[in-house]
């Protein structure tokens, strides 16, 4: 595996020759730096196994390389594969806030003359529709046939940067708009305006990879435990107030912001018609 990693990759040398590069090779270069990621997360799940529905679990290899530099830790994480478990309420919470945003989402789209069709990712076809909601897991994702919208809902604090950059890491131009319930924040994030911090991410995965796969024999004394913690009456109850209050203060927000996206894309949709060849 490593030789074939070497030889047939050479995943330091492709990561070079995608700097300097003219404006007319980005697209083709950043095509490239996808397919390397997805070549190298798949070496990964052969080594140690890592697939669900018979699907290389991208999204877990790349959060644990991106969150270590210790090779020693990255191998014991893979190794582990546990999932963190995370109080029942904190789920329930998210998908509420997730079933508010896309029904209020589809009845704004609707009102403002769209033809909208709330479904599945493989069942795209923009011949019944000019917008698609896609629920999901994390929050949804809105599809038109220029853009993807990606909205990720947070019910509770916590953040991972490196999901959000992984959110963005597409061949199709997409924003990610972050909804941090409780913090009343909504945070826009536009793939053509970070692709530099994008293909930086992208080579310093590759290359953690690179030395996790090449390396024969690891061993640290790094300890990554997390204690388990379950929320007491108050903090249960705090929580629930807390979310309370703040999905019906931001939802509204968050509604104009992505629409404030879509009709962005129109207008320009509409230079791009007007421009001469």
């Amino acid at each position: 595996m490593s030789q074939e990693l070497t030889s047939n990759t050479s995943s330091q040398h492709a990561l070079q020759s995608t700097d300097g590069k003219s404006e007319k090779k980005v697209d083709y270069d950043w095509t490239k730096m996808i397919a390397l990621l997805d070549y190298v997360c798949c070496k990964v799940s052969e080594r140690y196994g890592l697939y669900s529905g018979g699907q290389t679990r991208k999204a877990m290899i790349t959060e644990i390389i991106s969150r270590n530099a210790c090779i020693a830790c990255i191998d014991k994480q893979l190794r582990t594969k546990n999932s963190q478990r995370i109080d029942s309420m904190y789920g329930e919470l998210h998908q509420l806030g997730c079933n508010l945003l896309v029904e209020e989402l589809y009845c704004r789209l609707v009102k403002s003359g769209h033809k909208v069709n709330i479904t599945t990712e493989a069942d795209l076809n923009f011949g019944k529709a000019d917008i698609f909601i896609v629920p999901c897991y994390y929050g949804l994702s809105l599809h038109t046939n220029r853009k993807e919208i990606v909205v990720e809902v947070k019910s509770g604090f916590g953040l991972s940067i490196p999901q959000l950059l992984r959110y963005l890491i597409d061949k199709n131009p997409r924003a990610l708009v972050l909804w941090r319930i409780r913090n009343e924040q909504t945070v826009v994030l536009e793939k053509s305006k970070i692709t530099p911090l994008l293909t930086q991410f992208i080579k310093m995965v590759v290359s953690r990879t690179d030395r996790l796969l090449l390396a024969s024999d690891v061993h640290c004394k790094h300890n990554h435990r997390s204690k388990a913690w379950s929320p007491n009456s108050q903090q249960i109850q705090q929580t629930f107030s807390d979310f309370a209050n703040a999905v019906v203060r931001t939802l509204p927000h968050v509604v104009e912001t992505i629409m404030a996206i879509l009709n962005e894309e129109e207008t320009s949709s509409v230079e791009d018609c007007k421009t001469p060849p």
